[in-house]
């Protein structure tokens, strides 16, 4: 339950205390996070984070209550807050919450305010961009007696109104469906040692009704367990075409790589290099393929493999795995393209807004979206781009696989894998999954390519692509490595560095 005060002295003295915060011993935040409060892509009504693309499962947020129900109602603490219009200090007592916290570290996702049902009144406190005497403080006492405080590492509110960032102001709204978020960073000790944890919020001068705030906890985003594959087995992908389930791998260690490449384009050219040092490459093992964006052309590379060519004959089923680097260059800022994945358009449907129509063909690439600055780093966040029947546009269906694991940053290796399963005839059963270093982060499933046993898997498409129809501002690099096509899951190979 909350206490509430008339005076703003103690909330002064708390925040002096806070001067000897324990910076050095806290759990490390940042990209952990599945919301951030930052102006530009930050969290909203409907994505936990914008930037990554990372959308809520439910409107308005997602939390756990205190019996551990999803979107449940039973708060691990109240805020009751009278309407005095005049500046109140409150404290509640989130102890249970913190313990919890310190037992399952990654489930720190921070806390959810909202009004409880009945309570229409709306309550606005100072911010971690507010007063510096006022903001928010999270103090955890332990069984011993020492204290610790934290200061929010994030705060923000989201309201279903706009869809505007708005975790720079200097107040966080919550009541009145308003919900506001925040986090704090906690400290390296044994839950068991926590003898209570106290938040301790700061309202402004004014009050619109009264208000009664349940907190939640904000759910954690699954983390899925990095799956190894057929790759285990072979450091490198050294030997790995010699596995029976690999229909095809290229390393580009030799002249003579793009042998099944069929359609091949490529306008500025697909050297193989072993270093870059002005764009601050690294090699996964030996050379990779550079493919190169100029402002000249959409196009970088653009090349199948086609299937039949291969095994005498065009699967419904199939794994793709191919390493992918961005260069230091990297910066796509004009609406993002398409990276590999397969093809089934059979030159007829399935791509530049050629309409598919279950007969003429289908596509399921990559895709890349706008790079966006968060956590002082560049991220580029990732996807499929599909034409299937369910489209709902002449252009296809771009969606963001949507996962911390799927923004990626430049300068470092990516295994990413691909599963598709085209649909059986008259039925919605297709699925396509992606997985990054092994962790699943995309599984579509209910999809449908084709209403006729002549549609299959005609290739990977190896598409390399700026737009729609924008090209890149500046001339930017991307690697590739270790691609290898299966009948079975592949995973990432071994021994690998960034």
């Amino acid at each position: 339950m909350s206490k509430a005060r008339s005076s703003p002295v103690a909330g002064k003295l708390v925040t002096a205390l806070v001067s000897l915060w324990f910076a050095s011993t806290c759990h490390a935040t940042g990209q952990h996070l599945i919301w951030n409060d930052a102006t530009e892509g930050g969290t909203n009504h409907t994505y936990s984070d914008l930037a990554r693309l990372i959308r809520w499962q439910h409107h308005m947020g997602d939390w756990f209550d205190r019996l551990d129900q999803a979107q449940g109602k039973v708060p691990y603490g109240l805020i009751k807050v009278p309407d005095k219009d005049r500046r109140q200090f409150l404290e509640a007592d989130i102890t249970d919450l913190a313990r919890q916290w310190l037992s399952e570290p990654d489930s720190n996702q921070g806390i959810l305010l909202k009004g409880t049902p009945g309570s229409p009144g709306v309550v606005d406190f100072i911010s971690r961009e507010g007063s510096v005497s006022l903001l928010p403080v999270l103090s955890l006492t332990t069984t011993e007696g020492k204290v610790f405080y934290a200061e929010p590492s994030a705060d923000t509110y989201i309201t279903s109104s706009t869809r505007k960032s708005l975790g720079t102001r200097a107040y966080i709204k919550a009541g009145g469906g308003n919900h506001a978020l925040l986090h704090f960073p906690l400290p390296d000790i044994k839950p068991e040692h926590v003898e209570n944890a106290i938040l301790t919020l700061n309202t402004t001068e004014r009050q619109f009704g009264s208000s009664e705030l349940g907190i939640y906890r904000i759910a954690t985003q699954p983390h899925s367990q990095v799956e190894e594959g057929i790759a285990k087995s072979y450091p490198y992908d050294l030997g790995i075409e010699k596995h029976p389930a690999v229909i095809y791998a290229e390393k580009f260690e030799n002249a003579g790589w793009q042998k099944a490449w069929r359609n091949l384009r490529a306008p500025n050219g697909v050297p193989t290099v072993e270093s870059d040092a002005e764009n601050r490459f690294s090699p996964l093992s030996g050379r990779a393929l550079k493919i190169n964006f100029t402002p000249a052309q959409n196009t970088a590379v653009s090349a199948q493999i086609y299937l039949k060519q291969l095994l005498g004959y065009e699967p419904t089923e199939l794994y793709f795995r191919y390493y992918l680097r961005l260069g230091d260059n990297w910066n796509s800022n004009r609406g993002g393209g398409k990276l590999p994945g397969f093809g089934g358009t059979y030159g007829r449907a399935g791509w530049g807004g050629r309409e598919v129509d279950g007969h003429n063909g289908w596509s399921a690439r990559g895709a890349f979206m706008d790079s966006t600055q968060l956590f002082g780093s560049l991220l580029t966040p990732i996807g499929s781009y599909l034409y299937h029947l369910d489209s709902g546009s002449a252009y296809g269906d771009q969606r963001s696989w949507g996962s911390t694991e799927s923004a990626l940053t430049n300068n470092r290796w990516y295994a990413i894998e691909q599963y598709l399963r085209l649909n059986t005839l008259g039925s919605a059963d297709g699925e396509l999954k992606a997985w990054i270093d092994g962790r699943l982060v995309a599984d579509y499933q209910g999809l449908s390519f084709r209403s006729t046993d002549a549609l299959k898997i005609e290739s990977i498409w190896v598409d390399f692509y700026h737009g729609g129809t924008a090209k890149p501002a500046t001339a930017q690099s991307i690697y590739i490595d270790n691609l290898v096509i299966s009948s079975e899951y592949i995973g990432p190979t071994k021994k690998t560095h960034n």
